[in-house]
C-alpha cells in the first residue's frame, strides 16, 4: 500500500485525465473566455467533491483512507494553492513548528514548472513529504 494508506487502490492515468478534465471544466466555466480567473473566484468547492466523492472517492471503501484523500484534495485544491511559496507538502520539526519540504515555484509558464519538476522535485519519495516520520515503511 502507498505510505500513509491502509492498502493500495487501483488509480489510474484514465481518473488522472477524468480529474484534469473536471478541472478544466470548471475553470473554463468560470473564466467565460478570459485568459485569467482570481483563484478565490474558482468553484473549490465543487471542485474538491467531484475529486473527492466522484473521480478518486468513489473507489475508496473505508474512512481513514477517505479522510487522506480529503485531506490531500482541501489543501492541494483550494485558492491558497496560487500563493507564491504554497507548501504542496511539508511537516513539523522538533519545536512542533510547520516547516515546507515542497513549495510552489514562482514560475509562469510550462517551460518553468517542467524545469522546475526536473530540476528540483528529483527524489520526493520520502514518507516526510506526507507528513509522515520518516522512518515509515
Amino acid at each position: 500500500a502507498p505510505v500513509g494508506w491502509t492498502k493500495t487502490f487501483e488509480f489510474s492515468e484514465a481518473d488522472q485525465r477524468c480529474a484534469m478534465d473536471a478541472i478544466d471544466e470548471w475553470v473554463d466555466k468560470t473564466s467565460a473566455g478570459r485568459l485569467n480567473v482570481r483563484p478565490e473566484m474558482l468553484p473549490w468547492d465543487a471542485i474538491q467533491t467531484s475529486l473527492e466523492k466522484i473521480i478518486y472517492g468513489g473507489r475508496i471503501d473505508n474512512p481513514y483512507d477517505q479522510a487522506r484523500l480529503s485531506a490531500f484534495v482541501k489543501h492541494l485544491f483550494s485558492p491558497r494553492s496560487y500563493d507564491k511559496d504554497f507548501a504542496l507538502a511539508g511537516g513539523h520539526d522538533e519545536k512542533g513548528e510547520f516547516v515546507p519540504f515542497v513549495k510552489i515555484p514562482d514560475c509562469h509558464n510550462y517551460n518553468g514548472f517542467h524545469s522546475w519538476i526536473v530540476n528540483e522535485l528529483k527524489d520526493i519519495s520520502s514518507p516526510k513529504f506526507l507528513g509522515l516520520p520518516e522512518d515509515t515503511n
